[in-house]
C-alpha cells in the first residue's frame, strides 16, 4: 500500500470508521443533493471532474462524480486519503511531481491525472471523511484562485450539511417506525383478553419488528428452576 504511514494511521482510525459508519452513506445510490454539488464544483473550479469521495478503510468510493468512469478505487490510488489529515484544502498543482502522489495508478497510468483539489469534509466534532474535490488532466501550476477556494470549502460544507440531514431522517424513520410497532404490540396485548400466551407471542413478534437487524426473540418464565413458559 503506497499510502505515507502518518496518513493511513488517519485511514484505519477505529473512531473515524465508526463516525463514517455512522451516516450509513457507503454503497447508497445516487442522491440529487450530492450530484448538484459536484456539478457546481466542476463549473466554478473549470475542471472535467468533480467527486465526493469517502474514504474507508480500503477503499475511497464516491457519493457523486462527474468526469470519472469509476464509483471507487482502492486506497492505493486515493489522492483524497491525503486530504484527511490537512487543516484546509489540499492542492497539489501537479500530481507527478508531488512525492506523496508521483506513483499513484491513476497518475501513472489511466485517466492519468495532473491537478487535484479538495476540502476536506468534516464532522462536527472535527473527524475527516473524506473530501470535496476537482481534479485535471494537466497540472495547474497557480492552483485555485481564491474565490474558487472559497467556494470550494462552503460546497465541501454543504455536503455534510447534508449527510447530517440525511442522517437525521434516516434516525427519525426508525424512530417513526419504533413508535407504530409499539402501538400495534399495544393493541395486540389489548386484544389478547387475557390469555397470557397470545400476550407473551405479541411481545416477542413486536421486539423482532422493533429491532430489524435482531434475529431471534425469547421470552422465558421461571419458577424457581423449572421453564414453565417460552415464547420464541
Amino acid at each position: 500500500m503506497s499510502v505515507p504511514a502518518p496518513t493511513l494511521d488517519t485511514v484505519v482510525d477505529p473512531n473515524r470508521l465508526a463516525a463514517l459508519a455512522a451516516y450509513g452513506i457507503l454503497d447508497t445510490a445516487p442522491e440529487k443533493g450530492f450530484d448538484d454539488i459536484v456539478l457546481l464544483a466542476r463549473n466554478i473550479c473549470e475542471t472535467p471532474v468533480a467527486l465526493v469521495s469517502l474514504v474507508a478503510g480500503d477503499r475511497q468510493w464516491f457519493k457523486a462524480r462527474l468526469g470519472f468512469p469509476e464509483c471507487g478505487t482502492d486506497l492505493n490510488a486515493s489522492v483524497c486519503a491525503h486530504a484527511l489529515i490537512e487543516p484546509d484544502l489540499l492542492v497539489i498543482p501537479d500530481l507527478s511531481r508531488d512525492p506523496r502522489t508521483r506513483a499513484n495508478p491513476l497518475v501513472t497510468g489511466g485517466p492519468c491525472i495532473r491537478f487535484y483539489a479538495g476540502a476536506p469534509l468534516r464532522t462536527p466534532d472535527g473527524k475527516a471523511l473524506g473530501s470535496l474535490c476537482v481534479i485535471d488532466v494537466a497540472p495547474r501550476p497557480s492552483g485555485l484562485t481564491p474565490s474558487q477556494a472559497e467556494s470550494l470549502r462552503a460546497l465541501a460544507g454543504q455536503v455534510m450539511a447534508l449527510m447530517e440531514l440525511r442522517r437525521a431522517l434516516v434516525e427519525q424513520r426508525h424512530l417513526l417506525g419504533q413508535s407504530e410497532e409499539l402501538i400495534r404490540t399495544q393493541a395486540a396485548l389489548s386484544g389478547a383478553k387475557g390469555d397470557l400466551g397470545v400476550m407473551l407471542d405479541a411481545l416477542v413478534t413486536g421486539a423482532m419488528e422493533a429491532v430489524p437487524h435482531a434475529e431471534d426473540a425469547v421470552i422465558a418464565m421461571w419458577d424457581g428452576e423449572e421453564l414453565i413458559y417460552r415464547a420464541t
